[in-house]
């Protein structure tokens, strides 16, 4: 099973010694300044852009194979996949890497709509991304997004759900409290969030939790498991509903 490290919840002396010691061992590639990206022109003379943030491990230049830069394709999107790797999640980067070097870029260059499209950790980073600066962004799909460890994950559950869930004083460097209390009430002006996972995914049961706070229409959750094959077919289905045109409360503009 693959192993996430916990995002920004240690001290920060630490977080980066951590990073070091992993990457003398050749565990992590380097972060560097500025952010690795990998862009295409799917529509030229778009103002549309998707900006896909990777799951752990996962190549730059593998996502063009997945399947769903078609579905991009035939909405107007030109696509940057933003090599976000454990490493700048580690040392807490991130979320400045994708701003300063991807997203103020892109809307410099013309891009008015921007969506952040995030699997697995890139799903977290997604989250994270608009808990900060959520005017910058008109809407987010995760895929199978990793949501935080079994102790939170169980903690919200055995509390009755995310509704019923006090997350009490939220220390500084608990992320996945602080991420949770987010997803609690995600606030005006918060940009419209998608989900698309598969019902044996390894981390469903926290899937789960953040679909019972979406509004309807905005869940897909099919047969598969924590892999492309099941998110490419539940992306479809999924654009199919016409996620653009969704008003704040997941139902279709008129």
């Amino acid at each position: 099973m693959m192993q996430y490290i916990r995002i920004r919840s240690i001290s920060p002396g630490f977080g980066l010694l951590l990073l070091l010691s992993l990457l003398l061992a050749g565990c992590l590639p380097r972060t560097v300044v500025p952010l690795k990206t990998l862009k295409y022109d799917l529509a030229p003379g778009s103002d549309k852009l998707v900006v896909m943030l990777p799951g752990r491990g996962e190549a730059l230049g593998k996502l063009k194979d997945r399947g769903v830069f078609e579905t991009m394709r035939s909405r107007g999107y030109d696509v940057v996949v933003a090599g976000l790797h454990l490493g700048y999640y580690i040392e807490g980067s991130f979320i400045r890497r994708l701003r300063e070097d991807v997203l103020l870029p892109a809307r410099a260059k013309g891009y008015k709509h921007i969506w952040l499209v995030g699997n697995s950790m890139g799903g977290n980073g997604s989250l994270f991304y608009i808990r900060e600066y959520p005017s910058e962004i008109d809407g987010v799909v995760l895929l199978g997004p990793y949501l935080g460890e079994k102790e939170i994950v169980d903690e919200i559950a055995s509390a009755g759900g995310v509704a019923l869930w006090e997350h009490g004083e939220i220390n500084e460097g608990d992320s996945q409290r602080a991420l949770w209390a987010f997803i609690k009430k995600m606030p005006p002006g918060t940009p419209p969030v998608f989900m698309a996972y598969g019902a044996h995914d390894r981390f469903s049961e926290a899937q789960g939790l953040l679909a019972s706070v979406l509004p309807p229409g905005r869940t897909v959750a099919i047969e598969g498991g924590h892999d492309w094959w099941t998110w490419k077919r539940a992306w479809d289905m999924l654009f199919s509903r016409g996620i653009e045109e969704q008003k704040e409360d997941g139902r279709p503009l008129p």
